[in-house]
């Protein structure tokens, strides 16, 4: 198609490469959309709408009132005198006869005509060629186009990082599907990894040639949780960088994208640079407070630092060993050699909304509920046994999820769910 030198001369792929004019009522790119109707005229002086609005006028090419249509494709304007020539819609004269900046096929009204039956998706034309309302590379009748696949623009198309390397590519013309917590308006490219092991794991965006957003989502491309964000921490040209210290095993989508759309300046996108550094089941720093190897043990905790020269002995003379259950948690000794013994230690007082609680098999705060997710578990050994340890989220002994009347799960792990067959609040 257009992307075959062949086709240069084309009359069709010409007019696809002309760029959209927003405010002369004509269809310069031949995409069937009309000056504000067309994607490429979101943030334009004359597109863009700063609300409440004001008042729509019917024949200045401007979304006065915000409702994002624009003179006589707006019904405030159906009586007005600018458009008295508006008629029902022809689909197949390539007019926008009803005034609604749609063109043939491309308006609803056409949805039924015998010339607007819908055809395979064309993977490179901007046209929603099937008519199910997701243009080229969105459409997942494209995951497989070489096209697509090397844009890496979206879910269907994310890219593998298979280890420790880097990656380039291009993320002009890219459309903005996700936006992470610390930015991201223009458009991404999409990665994902696997982790079967524990893993420390960098990423950064050094060598992009724009302002870029860094952000990572576990489980899902589309709606997973966000993990990491960042802008700006990679130290050079606005840059950014990830490091976390310990991830576990399962699915990541990395997502790297352009900071913003600026008004004047345009989108932030072009060729970039991603790095990743996976390091698969590393050793334990013995003195950092951070669970290095992902066994969820710190420091003198981890056996890996028993004969440590601050871990040795360290207990009153004894070996350390976690602070973790009722037995280690009321014994009055600083088990885990951190300074902290017992109801002051972390390991002791984890809920993460029952803040008076402490891992000593009582009900503390009266309602009901013993420890309350405060003691601190890595399986299930670790707690009471009418209790789970919660794995799958923030690794504290409580009842099962269902168990509890109403929605538990969202104070224990915010966004997260009860899984039904699991008993574990997960995301």
């Amino acid at each position: 198609d257009c992307d075959d030198s062949d086709c240069t001369s084309s009359t069709n792929c010409q007019c696809q490469a002309t760029q959209e004019i927003c405010n002369n009522h004509l269809d310069e790119d031949c995409d069937l959309l009309i000056d504000c109707a067309d994607p490429d005229c979101a943030g334009t002086t004359w597109c863009a709408c700063i609300p409440p609005g004001t008042p729509e006028l019917c024949n200045d090419n401007v979304d006065n009132d915000c409702d994002t249509f624009v003179d006589c494709a707006d019904a405030d304007c159906a009586i007005s005198s600018f458009c008295t020539t508006c008629v029902p819609e022809i689909c197949d004269n390539g007019v926008d006869d009803d005034c609604d900046n749609l063109i043939d096929c491309a308006d609803d009204a056409c949805a039924f005509a015998p010339n607007c039956t819908p055809t395979p998706e064309i993977c490179n034309n901007g046209l929603d060629d099937d008519n199910d309302t997701l243009i080229d590379c969105a459409d997942p009748d494209c995951s497989n186009n070489p096209l697509c696949i090397i844009q890496q623009s979206n879910c269907l198309t994310a890219k593998l990082i298979s280890g420790t390397g880097t990656f380039t590519g291009d993320t002009t013309g890219n459309i903005g599907e996700f936006i992470g917590s610390c930015g991201g308006g223009a458009g991404e490219a999409i990665f994902y990894f696997v982790l079967t092991a524990p893993s420390f794991v960098h990423l950064d965006s050094v060598g992009t040639s724009f302002d870029s957003v860094l952000y990572v989502r576990f489980g899902s491309c589309e709606d997973g949780k966000e993990i990491g964000c960042d802008d700006d921490s990679g130290g050079y040209q606005w840059s950014a960088a990830l490091d976390f210290t310990i991830l576990y095993p399962g699915t990541y989508y990395v997502y790297l994208d352009g900071f913003t759309i600026d008004p004047q300046f345009g989108a932030n996108e072009g060729p970039f640079v991603l790095n990743a550094q996976i390091v698969p089941n590393p050793p334990e720093i013995c003195g950092d407070s951070l669970d290095n190897d992902g066994d969820h043990y710190v420091d003198c905790a981890d056996v890996d630092c028993v004969n440590d020269p601050n871990c040795f002995n360290c207990n009153n003379g004894n070996p350390p060993g976690p602070e973790i259950g009722i037995a280690a948690c009321t014994d009055g000794q600083d088990n885990d050699c951190d300074g902290d013994p017992d109801c002051a230690d972390d390991d002791c007082s984890a809920s993460p909304y029952a803040l008076t609680e402490c891992c000593n098999g009582t009900d503390q705060n009266d309602n009901g509920i013993p420890d309350d997710f405060s003691c601190q578990c890595v399986s299930d050994n670790d707690c009471m046994s009418s209790m789970i340890c919660y794995t799958h989220s923030v690794w504290t002994c409580g009842y099962p999820c269902y168990q509890f009347f109403g929605e538990v799960c969202p104070s224990v792990a915010l966004g997260s769910y009860c899984n039904m067959s699991t008993g574990q609040c997960e995301f």
